[in-house]
This record gives structure tokens, sequence and C-alpha cells, in this order.
């Protein structure tokens, strides 16, 4: 605790500070005591962790220590999600004032608060209430914050605990967004949802489902209960068709007892997600009657309110961290916490002595093993297993989700394997503690996924099963990071107790890493597992281009959502309608952006020329760079939004699939004249390039196959006038158009399109 705070350091300046601590070392005392230390200071204590079971058991078992401390109303135990939320709900009620805006109703101005610690709000979401400061709370003493911009003595100042904090800072998290949705009662919404769903053997084809559905009585109703808002909700319509297409993804869960829909959230369904309108399709699919609450509170008008990045509204005075795998964590990450002031870590030795666990170097078990097929996957998971139990010891079988699981389970070749513990994120907390508590025992075998090879504490207290060389991990899989490996790894072997680990993979596993499966089989286990190591450090390194664009992606969005809501707070109303429209238009082009162009409904803009070959001038299309970007079907109030790296490298071609239609206007808003409306296949290049002696040749000369058949010569043009101009337009792209015939039989990807044909 003293080494977290490094009392080493001269003077009274309390810094940013990461440590690793051993699996099942005390993580969760550490960060408890913390917590009552930092309370007795004055400060306000935030205690997040990725998992809802982790952090409701760590605050069980320490609310009396608070309590008896009278630190309890300063310390807040929580997800990660739940600090969002609770910064954002310090600021205003962003939904409820969404919803006064869309009903028209005036805005109430912002009153500023005095501060004072007796009036700051602190979120106890362990408890679903609110708690303040009391006035004789005490005050922080003689330490003061490494932040120029940050004074205690006049308030009190936040200190931000985190467990595991790599996954704050890994992509779970880092670039991603806590999204605020408000729900608009409506019952022409309502109409409309079930009008939708009726005509769900429409689904596949969206342009057709939209263009019906405009014409319908209910969606005429429903502008008439908003006309101020009839772009808004022309939007919603085609958000909703292209949900139905999707209603089933992600996976869910139906939980009929309480007429609930819930989605995976790290190790848990969460029950309070929503997800677009799939999930108000998902209640019409399974809600056993029409009037049932949970249906009638999803079948409303979906109002966007805004994204809050992650990484931009994160902003305590100090940060203090643990981790088990702080050695793994790579330079990207350890660049981004130094944004945050965490620029120094400490490993605390074991106080158990020198590890016992085994594994490149365990005897009567293979390290690694790799399988041809499903089948032998299976097959081997399970003798590995039977191997285990025949020596009384325990078995956790580690497996990369849910789907994997099932596929497991119902191929099981073996009785003691059927008969295994499932561990679970659909189970309830105390249906997880009592797998949990069972796993670590003789002849027990556990099957989870591995969400749960990161902070579950399968605590060994089975004499017989230590004396027999302790649990053993079966990792079924090739991870994603080193530091989601060395947690499962982490299983076992805890606290001085012996324990083993193997890994028993599938060969195209590995292949999707760019690991020859045929060569391993011959390899040495500590080789295989060298290479399986740089195969993953490679795959995290080429993630990082993505992750920067998915970071300042979130940060614009988090701009406009920040600006929307100062002018909500400051009662600026006109204004705020203004930026709404600008936030959806960003939302709209990221939901599209995230669905992907499908055959059939997508475009291609670029900023410089379509060929088939690549250099500095041209581009293939349909291989997206840098210099462009894939649109999808949809409506597009603003070129800027909807293309912007084309623009940025001067916007000069397109390239329009097949049973794809593209019309793009001179001003926003799909207004003004229209300066190109064509139906795919169609290439068009920039009219400044026709008489180019590098280009001019290369838009109608006979192009490699598929390109040729996809892109004859016929359907590739310049430009009417200079692309250039096009840039502060709009557009709209709509599928379902007809596609020539022989593209259906010489192209597979176009085979399976329900579009009329000649």
């Amino acid at each position: 605790i003293l080494r977290l705070f490094q009392y080493e350091t001269l003077g009274t300046t309390l810094s940013s500070h990461l440590m690793q601590v051993g699996t099942g070392e005390g993580k969760s005392m550490i960060l408890g005591a913390c917590s009552v230390i930092l309370g007795l200071l004055g400060f306000r204590v935030r205690c997040v962790c990725y998992s809802s079971y982790l952090s409701q058991r760590d605050h069980g078992s320490f609310k009396e220590l608070f309590s008896a401390f009278g630190v309890d109303r300063a310390i807040t135990y929580s997800m990660i999600t739940d600090y969002s939320k609770d910064l954002v709900a310090a600021k205003g009620d962003i939904c409820k004032l969404t919803l006064d805006l869309v009903r028209g109703k005036s805005l109430p101005k912002r009153q500023v608060a005095k501060s004072s610690r007796s009036s700051r709000a602190l979120s106890t979401s362990q408890h679903d209430q609110t708690a303040l400061v009391s006035r004789d709370a005490p005050t922080a003493m003689d330490i003061k914050v490494d932040s120029s911009h940050l004074s205690l003595s006049s308030d009190v100042e936040d200190v931000l605990l985190v467990d595991e904090i790599d996954v704050l800072f890994g992509a779970e998290f880092y670039g991603q967004t806590y999204n605020r949705v408000a729900w608009l009662e409506s019952k022409g919404a309502r109409a409309l949802l079930i009008k939708i769903w009726e005509h769900r053997a429409d689904m596949n084809n969206t342009h057709n489902l939209v263009r019906m559905v405009k014409a319908s009585a209910e969606y005429t109703a429903l502008l008439k209960e908003f006309p101020a808002w009839a772009n808004f909700l022309k939007t919603e319509l085609v958000c909703m068709c292209s949900d139905l297409k999707r209603f089933e993804e992600p996976r869910y869960v139906y939980n009929a007892e309480m007429d609930r829909i819930g989605y995976k959230v790290m190790d848990e369904y969460c029950y309070d997600i929503v997800w677009g309108y799939r999930t108000a399709f998902a209640y019409l699919k399974h809600s056993p009657r029409q009037d049932s609450k949970s249906l009638s509170r999803a079948l409303n008008l979906r109002v966007s309110c805004g994204q809050f990045a992650y990484a931009c509204n994160m902003k305590p005075a100090c940060i203090l961290g643990v981790s088990g795998t702080v050695e793994v964590v790579d330079d990207y990450e350890w660049n981004a916490m130094g944004k945050y002031g965490i620029s120094s870590y400490s490993l605390l030795p074991s106080v158990y002595g020198p590890s016992h666990f085994r594994f490149l170097n365990q005897t009567g078990s293979n390290a690694i093993t790799v399988c041809n097929s499903v089948d032998d996957h299976h097959i081997a998971i399970t003798d590995e297993v039977k191997q285990v139990v025949r020596q009384r010891r325990a078995a956790i079988v580690f497996i990369r989700d849910e789907d994997q699981l099932d596929s497991y389970v119902s191929a099981s070749f073996d009785t003691d394997v059927t008969r295994a513990g499932i561990l679970r994120e659909t189970q309830t907390s105390i249906e997880k503690e009592h797998v949990i508590k069972k796993a670590a025992t003789s002849g027990q075998v556990t099957l989870t996924t591995a969400i749960f090879g990161r902070g579950t504490d399968f605590v060994c207290k089975d004499d017989e099963l230590l004396a027999a060389g302790g649990v053993h991990v079966v990792q079924t899989f090739v991870s994603a990071s080193l530091s989601e490996e060395r947690q499962i790894q982490g299983r076992t072997a805890r606290q001085g107790q012996n324990g083993t680990y193997c890994m028993v993979l599938e060969g195209a596993d590995l292949k999707r890493f760019g690991v020859d499966p045929v060569a391993s089989l011959s390899k040495p286990p500590r080789e295989l597992y060298d290479d399986l190591k740089c195969a993953i450090r490679k795959r995290c390194q080429e993630t990082h281009g993505q992750r920067d664009n998915l970071l300042s992606a979130a940060k614009l969005r988090d701009t406009l959502t920040h600006e929307y809501f100062e002018s909500l707070l400051n009662g600026e109303a006109d204004k705020a309608k203004v930026q709404l429209q600008k936030l959806h238009a960003e939302l709209n082009a990221l939901r599209i952006a995230r669905r992907g162009p499908q055959a059939g409904g997508r475009v291609h803009f670029s900023g410089v020329l379509m060929s088939d070959y690549v250099d500095d001038w041209t581009v293939i299309p349909y291989q997206n760079d840098t210099r462009g970007e894939y649109v999808g079907a949809g409506e597009y109030p603003s070129n800027m939004l909807a293309f912007p790296n084309s623009i940025r490298s001067t916007f000069d071609s397109v390239a329009v699939d097949a049973g794809t239609r593209v019309t793009i206007y001179s001003k926003p808003n799909f207004e003004g004249q229209v300066l190109w409306d064509k139906v795919g296949p169609a290439i068009i290049v920039n009219v400044l390039y026709q008489h180019s002696a590098r280009y001019s040749g290369q838009l109608h000369r006979t192009w490699s196959e598929r390109l040729q058949s996809i892109f004859p010569p016929e359907v590739r043009e310049f430009s009417g006038t200079d692309m250039h101009a096009w840039d502060t337009g709009s557009l709209v792209i709509q599928d379902g158009e007809a596609i020539p015939q022989k593209l259906k039989d010489l192209v597979p990807e176009y085979a399976h399109l329900s579009n009329p044909t000649y």
C-alpha cells in the first residue's frame, strides 16, 4: 500500500502509479485499504472494475470496514461504465432535456451551484441512492495532487482506483463511448414498429421495406405527431428497417420469468442494455402479450442524446491501479496511460515465495496440443480432462465464448465432462459463486468462457487436490493478447500452491494468427509457444491503427455531444436543435459504417482514381485504404461526414456496386441540384483527369477479373463537373436495385441476393 502511494518520494505529492500484484495475492485487499486511507484523508474515492460481479463482491467484503472508519459515504465501488454514467449525470440530465427539446418544451437555464463539500453528490451505485458528503467530513490534509489545475483546499477531489487497469486502457474501453439514449413515448412510434415487424418477411431488402413503410398510414401519423423533426424521423425509419434485418445480433438472452432481453457486458448479461431498435423487435418476437410492460417500454422512439468517450471524460485528480499483468502491457497501452499521468509502476514480490506454476516444464501432460479438426479438438480436450480427473485433481477448461462452449458441451465424449460445472455469463451471482467455490475441489471439472479467466478466485482449500498436484487449467484457444493469456494462467498455482496449465488448440485457430498448424506439430513446446507469443504481439500491433481511428472518431462524437449538452444546459433550444441534427448525422454515419458495406448495397469513395492496380494515383475498387472509405446504404446529410478521408485526399472517384443507387446533392440535407444519380454497377472519375496522359487511357481499357465482370468499360465514365465541388453536399445510398443476371452467375457474393435481375 505504501509502495502504491510511493511513500519513499520526497515532498507531499500524490502521483498516479501502477502496481503489479500476483493473481490471488491481495489486489482487492490493497484497493480496500487504499480506499480507507484516502477516505480518511478527505478524498472522494471511486474504485472501478470491469466486472459488476467482482465489484459487488469486493464492496461486500469491505463495507463493514468502511463503515467502521466512517468513510463509507466517501467510497464508491462500481463498474467502469457506471463511473462514466455518474460523471455525465453530475453535469445534468441530458435525456430529459433532449425529450423536452423534441416535445417543444422550454428549456430551463442552468443554475450554477456554489462549490461546497456539503453539497457535492456522491454516487453509490451499489445502493441505488444518492449520498452526500457530510458537513463534518475530514478535509484533505497537507497532501496535494500533482495537477496544476486542481486545488484540494477548496473542494473534495476524486481519486480513481482501478482493478485490472490494463482493461481500462485496452480495446474494451479506450476508444469506446458511453452512449445516452432517450426513449420518447409515442403511440405513433409503437404502431410504426409493429407495422415494420409485420413485414419482417421483407427484412432482407431494406430499401424496398423503407419505401413501403414510408407510404404507410402509420408513418404519416408519426410525421404529424412530430412535424418539426421530419428529417430525424426519416433517418430513424431507415434505422428501424436496418435493425429488423439484424435484430438477433448481437447474441441476446430472453428471460421469460422477467420478460426481459439481456445483452452480454463483460462477464454477465445486462437487462438494462438496449441495442437500437433490435431490442424492440426481439421483444416483439418473445413477449407473450402485446400489453406487457417490457414490450411497451421497448416500442418507443429512440432519440440518441450523445456519446461520451471514456478516454475524454476521466479527469480524476489521481489514478492508482493494480493489475496482475503489468509486465505484458504493450507500448501502445503504456502510451495511453501516460496521457493520464501514469508513467511508473512497481512489481510486488510474492509473499508466498517461488512460484509452483508448471507449463512448459510439466510432466505427465502435453504442454501444447494442436488438433486438425473441431472433432479432434473436442476429443483432445476430453482426454486431457479425463486424465486429470483420474489423478483426483481439478480441471478448469477455458473456452473462447459461449457459442464454442455450447458446441463442446453438446459434443462431449465422456460423462465426466457432461456432468461438469459450467460457469456462464447468463448465470446469477449466486449461481456463479456456487460453481466457482466447487471448481478447485478434487475430481471436479469446470467449463467456462475466457472472460472468467480474469479476476475469478478459484480458491483451493482441498488438501487431497493440493497433494495430487493442484488445479489444472486447460486453455482451448489462442488469446487475443498476452495479458488475457497471463490472466488465465493465473487461475492456478495461486498463493504458492502447486498447479499446472496446458493449451489444447485447433489448427485453424493457429492459422488465423499466421502460425502454420502443420509445421507446429513437429516443434518442441517452447519453440511453438515462442511462435504463438510473437503472433499475438503482431496481431495486437496490427490493431493499433484501428484503435487510433476509433479514438479519433470517439473524440469527435464526444465534442459534438458536449457542445449539444452545453446548449441544452444554457436553455438555447434553437442552437441545440442544429447541434442535435449534426450529432445525429455523425451517429448515423457511424451506425452504417459499423454495419459494414454489403454486396448489393455499397459504395467506395476515394481521393484517388479507380483502376485495377494500386499506386500513388490509383486504388482498386473495394480495396479500401486511408485515402477513401466504404459507405453502405443510408441517408447522409453531409458528405464531409460520410466520406471524410476521400475529401481530405481530394475527392476524385466513386465505385458504385451492382444493385446500389447513389444520389448526390449539391447542398447538405438533400437540398440543391442533383449532381449525380446513378444505379450501379458504375464507376465515375473526376473530369479533371479526362485528358491526363497518365490516367485517361486507364478508365476504358480491359481490367483484370473480377473487376472486368463487375465493372465492364461501358459502366465507367468521367464526371460532368469537377467532383471537388461535391464535397459540401449530401447523398443517399439505396440498395435493392436490379443487378445483371450474369453477375449472380459469375460472382459468388451476388448469388444470394434477392434483387431483381436483368
